[in-house]
């Protein structure tokens, strides 16, 4: 059902996946989720039945394997990868900590990250649309277009509420900087709603 750049605009996430927080390897706890940026020092293909890669990675504190079940295209993904951001809730196999298909992007230093290390928006898709594409494209959308909108609300009354700007609240509510700038993006929203 989305048809012009507005229906996409307003295409709202509908949860967060909450991958701010940054930690070292060893101090990983079973059942949490966390971001991790690591160097990988192998990448291996396992056949069988269930066809898997086997990521290891390796921080100054310790290393730890990420696994992929079938998604034989990633060994090709993460040639020339050395530095890797990781998003996963830690698990337990064979009494060793590792990672199940965790959401990953290559680490490069001082710049802002899309699916991990951050409040990650969650859209509603349709059947056959991954996230991870979508999350890139209405990206390029919100950061082509939000600077350029123009606000209906009076500057007054908007300074009055203490709202955003539309187009903030816009950009806020796809992709978050924390979640005091997500709430605000919501009552900004819910503002012009009502």
């Amino acid at each position: 059902g989305l048809r012009i750049v507005e229906d996409l605009l307003y295409h709202i996430p509908h949860r967060y996946d909450d991958f701010s927080h940054r930690q070292l390897l060893a101090d990983l706890a079973i059942g949490t989720t966390a971001t991790i940026v690591a160097e990988i020092s192998d990448v291996r293909t396992i056949g069988g039945p269930r066809p898997r890669i086997e990521v290891t990675v390796s921080d100054e504190s310790g290393s730890i394997r990420a696994v992929y079940f079938n998604q034989p295209w990633l060994s090709r993904q993460l040639t020339g990868v050395r530095m890797i951001t990781l998003s996963v809730k830690v698990s337990l196999f064979n009494g060793m900590r590792q990672f199940t298909t965790p959401t990953w992007e290559p680490y490069i230093p001082d710049t802002t990250t899309l699916h991990t290390g951050r409040l990650v928006p969650v859209h509603p898709l349709t059947k056959g649309l991954l996230e991870r594409n979508a999350r890139a494209i209405i990206k390029l959308v919100v950061d082509s277009m939000t600077p350029r909108m123009v606000d209906h609300l009076p500057e007054a009354t908007r300074l009055r509420k203490q709202l955003l700007p539309l187009g903030q609240a816009l950009t806020q509510i796809h992709y978050p900087d924390d979640t005091s700038q997500l709430e605000r993006a919501r009552t900004r929203l819910g503002f012009d709603e009502f």
